[in-house]
This record gives C-alpha cells, structure tokens and sequence, in this order.
C-alpha cells in the first residue's frame, strides 16, 4: 500500500466525495490481496503482498480501441533480439548483465480515464471506510497497466540516447556519437520490468548510469543470472551457455494406472486430457527456448490433442523422461561460441574500399552472413497432414564453403498449414517460411549493426545469405533459371527465394539428408546429429569430403560395384564361349 502512495498510482477519495462518483465509473468488485511465498524452500516463509485491482470488470472494458476505447498492447524484445544481443556479447566482447525493477507497473505513466475502485475488504493504513481509491497510474490487474510501464520505460530509455529497433519493438541499441560514424556500442533487450543487456565504452557507461537512476532497480545480476525462465552464463572467455535444466528437472511425468495402459488407443478422459495439455505446455517452453531437439516431438504431440489417447500420453511422458535425460545427464545448452581467427565485428559488408594499405588486414576479416537450413515431411502428421522445420544461424560467410563455428539464433518446427500435394510442394512451403524468418533476420542485424537508413530489402542485400535443402529437385528450381515444377503453386511459393538469388545475390547449397540439421524436426528420429550440433556449434553447407561416406553414396558405389562385376562376368563368359 506504501507504494502505491508513494509512486502517486492511487488517489484517496474521502466518504463524502465517493457518494458523488457515477456508478458507472467504478469497478464492480473490490480491490483485493494477493498473498504468496517468494521463497524456493518449502521450508521456508518470505512473505509478499500485492494489491490487485479487478481488471475483468473494468468500465471500459468492453469499449472497442477504435471507438475511443484503451490500448493495452504492450511490445516485448523477441527471442531473436535476445540471441543477438547474446551473439553479439561474444563477438563484441560485452559483458551481460541483467536488473528487473520494482514496482514497474505503479511507476508507469498515468493513464488519462477517470476510474475508481474499492479497497479490499480487508481495509487499507488510513483509508476511511466508504472511501474509494481513483485509479492514476498502472496498477496491478489493469488491463493497460503493462503498456503504461512500457511507454515510461521507453521514453526513459530513448532520453537516455539508446535508439529503439523498429524491426525489434522493446529492442534498443545504443551508438557512440563521440566517434565518427557512431558506431554499436551496446544493446538492451526489454521484458515487462526485466531487462538484459550489454555494452563497453566511457559513452556506453555515461549513458546506461543516466538510465539506471531513473528507474527504481530491484535485483542487478552479471555472468550468471535467470532471465525469463533461462539461466545464462558467461564464462571468462565471452562464452555464453543458455539452459533450463532446473525447469525441465522440475517437472513431473502424468502418473497413468497400468489399467489404462492396457488400452492404448482408448480415447483420453477429461482430466487426463487436461493433464496431457499441461505436460505438452510444459515441454513447449524448452523446446523453444533452450532445446530445439524437442521441437517436433512437442509439434506432433500438440497436432494430436484433439483425438488424444492413452498410447498419446504415455509418449508424452517418454519425451519429458528425454528431455530429463538431455538437461540432467547430457546436460545440453545453447552456446554462443567466439569465432576462431580474425572475425570482423561489423556484420554488414562494407561497401566503401579499403585504403591500400589496409587491403592485406581487410582481406583476413571474414564478413558475417546468415545461413538456414530447412527441411520437410510429406503427409506423415495426422489427419494426413505436412511438418517442415528450420534452422537459422549466424556465422562468418567461411560456412558456406568448409566448416565453422556459428551462432543458432532461431528454430522451428511445426505444421504445414494447408493441404500440399506432394514432397516437392511440402519441401517448397518449408523453404519459404524458412526465407521468410532469415529475411526478418538480416534486416534485424542490419538495423542493429547500422540503423534502418533504407529500405528493408536493401538492408538485406547488406547481409549476405545461403539456403540449404536436402531436396535436389528444389534446389534445381531455384538454381535455373526458367525452369517451372508441374505444380504451379510450387512455381508461386518459391518466388521470393528464386528472386533473392537472382536479385539480393542470396546463394542456395544442396546439403545431402545424412548432414541435414532440419530432418529431426520434419519426423520421429533420434536427433543425434542435432544434438552433435548443439555440443559442438561446428556447421558446413558443404560436405565433399563427406559426402562420398554418406549412405546414400555408398549404397550408389555398391551398386555401381554389382553392376561392373555383372558386366565383367558376363564379358568373360562372352569370350570364353567365343
């Protein structure tokens, strides 16, 4: 309650005057207590009060935003922007730190209605009964609240000289304006009242103090820190490791009686169903987050929920026995590595020469791209549905010609949401979704590295691209040019990637299946090449000296073995009878 007066989120209405607000205007419940324990002991008793307002039945609530109606959209970073604020801690050498604030939604800007609320039954410290409290600032259970603590923080932090990504909402960077071409100095990434980030220089210093002295900062963390369910940690080399095996430790497998497994394709009962969706919901957080080799095991059991049986649950509880496995034993995490050798710190080519004498340093810097790697699966899902599946990383442009380290920054796996009619046309909407994420991307990093001074397809012409598919008949069409597939559809999916390698100077490499990353997210296999991946973050969209070793290949040089012995044997019985 002492902060609600402090922070001016609330204002008393004395009895007299409360008998003269319109009924109208006042919330039809009382405010009321929330009371939890803040401690992770059971063991143990650290109290926490909130007063809560009753935000369901607010007078407005039903007031449509284009009829003069609230706004309550409140922008947060993308997961992107937080793993390129990770990449570019290790290539930069920044530090991460992390604050959340206290009492961010009663610090946030006032709200311009006229609303008013009842004190919890309970009584408030010096409010009369038959008193009402007028609603100023964003108070908790307010529907606007979380957007009126994002314009406060927004407009402090743009006073501050940070400049927000229009690609990235509640993503802001900061440039130093005391060198020339004011070149990245730091990022922050922004999450309701919580915030990572990471910079270097006196301007970098000057300007995050300014920043921190204006908000009302709870708990600053470095090297190690939580961070919206993720523990981060950076080691001494600029290393940072991403996991959630404590979250994935903590949960608990759906206890299903040795009855029901007898019958395994007997439809679930509500309240196993209602298990089974919580399970599923669980493991969905890790898959997007930390453990991308969970991805389409989450997909498929997500696309079976509606015909959901025992034999659905109990696979269910195999793939979170897995994931167990993998944070407990294996104990697998996202790594942003430092790139060997000489990297440049600047993602985007430079289009100016370089002098001379800087032509032999020039030439040893290795420019970063983008690469994604896609893959999909023809009507294996129920219902006869299509998966498709990418990966996108960053790394220097060395990956696309011989291995090298990169940085995964974003993944999917999921359902291809119409009707395709073949391999081909399952393969050609996974490669489009996949382009589509890698555009956004690199016209990411390009505001990030210098500022969104162009059009956004020019922006990514800056940063150079490469497409992998495991499908030779797509990388064909994209390839050559004037060549069209059968199904016309396909011919329309794949314009964008045809254009960007045609116009943007995009390039696409056939990776063959056996080093296809994206094929344990189009179908139920072990992901051991995945996994490998993660552990190692090394990655090639060529394999020629693997490539010969691949089953497929061999399993060509038989083949081609047999064929010969037939045609030598036959031969030599030829010229014997002659």
């Amino acid at each position: 309650w002492k902060s609600f007066l402090d922070t001016g989120a609330v204002s008393v209405i004395p009895p007299a005057q409360a008998k003269k607000v319109p009924l109208d205007r006042i919330f039809r419940r009382a405010a009321r207590f929330v009371r939890t324990n803040k401690s992770k002991k059971d063991s143990e008793l650290i109290a926490k009060s909130r007063i809560v307002v009753p935000g369901d039945v607010d007078p407005d609530g039903d007031v449509a935003v284009e009829e003069g109606g609230f706004r309550t959209d409140a922008p947060t970073a993308p997961q992107l922007a937080f793993h390129l604020l990770c990449s570019n801690a290790v290539r930069r050498r920044w530090r991460l730190r992390t604050f959340d604030v206290e009492t961010a939604f009663l610090s946030g800007k006032k709200q311009n209605r006229e609303i008013y609320m009842r004190p919890p039954v309970e009584g408030l410290p010096g409010v009369p009964p038959g008193s009402l409290l007028r609603i100023m600032k964003g108070a908790y259970g307010l529907r606007e609240a979380p957007r009126l603590w994002y314009l406060k923080a927004r407009e402090v932090i743009l006073s501050c000289g940070f400049e927000e990504l229009q690609t990235a909402k509640a993503c802001f960077v900061l440039r130093d304006k005391t060198k020339p071409e004011a070149p990245l100095c730091g990022m922050m990434v922004l999450h309701v009242d919580d915030a990572c980030y990471g910079g270097s220089g006196d301007y970098w210093s000057k300007c995050l103090s300014e920043c921190l002295k204006q908000f009302k900062i709870g708990k600053e963390q470095q090297d190690e820190f939580d961070f919206l369910g993720r523990h981060v940690k950076q080691l001494p080399d600029y290393t940072v490791e991403i996991d959630q095996h404590k979250y994935v430790e903590g949960l608990e497998r759906v206890f299903t009686p040795m009855e029901r497994r007898r019958n395994p394709k007997s439809p679930l009962t509500p309240e196993e169903l209602h298990s089974y969706r919580s399970l599923v919901g669980q493991l969905a957080w890790p898959a997007r987050e930390s453990m991308p080799q969970l991805s389409y095991a989450v997909s498929d059991l997500q696309q079976k929920t509606s015909k959901a049986t025992v034999h659905d649950l109990s696979h269910a509880n195999n793939v979170l026995a897995l994931a167990k496995r993998w944070a407990t034993v294996d104990k697998q995490k996202l790594v942003f590595r430092p790139f060997p050798g000489d990297v440049s710190l600047n993602a985007v080519v430079q289009e100016r020469k370089p002098k001379a004498k800087q032509l032999k340093n020039f030439e040893r810097l290795k420019s970063l791209g983008i690469g994604a790697v896609h893959d999909a699966s023809f009507m294996q899902q129920p219902g006869d549905g299509s998966q498709f599946g990418y990966l996108i990383m960053l790394a220097p442009t060395t990956l696309y010609d011989e291995k090298f380290i990169t940085h995964l920054l974003d993944w999917n796996s999921a359902k291809i949401h119409r009707k395709v009619r073949s391999t081909l046309a399952a393969e050609a909407s996974g490669g489009t979704r996949a382009y589509d994420r890698a555009m956004y991307a690199r016209a990411m990093i390009h505001e990030i590295e210098v500022g969104k001074n162009q059009h956004w397809t020019d922006m990514c012409k800056k940063i150079p691209f490469c497409l992998g598919t495991d499908c030779k008949s797509l990388f064909d069409l994209c390839s050559k040019v004037g060549s069209l597939p059968d199904e016309r559809r396909v011919a329309l999916d794949l314009l964008d990637v045809r254009e960007g390698i045609e116009e943007m100077k995009d390039q696409i490499r056939w990776v063959p299946t056996d080093h296809m990353l994206a094929d344990a997210f189009t179908k139920s296999m072990p992901p051991d090449l995945l996994l490998q991946y993660l552990k190692s973050g090394v990655y090639s969209f060529k394999y020629d000296d693997e490539i010969k070793n691949t089953k497929r290949e061999q399993a060509k040089k038989r083949a081609e073995l047999k064929a010969n012995k037939i045609a030598s044997n036959k031969k030599h019985t030829e010229t014997k009878n002659a």
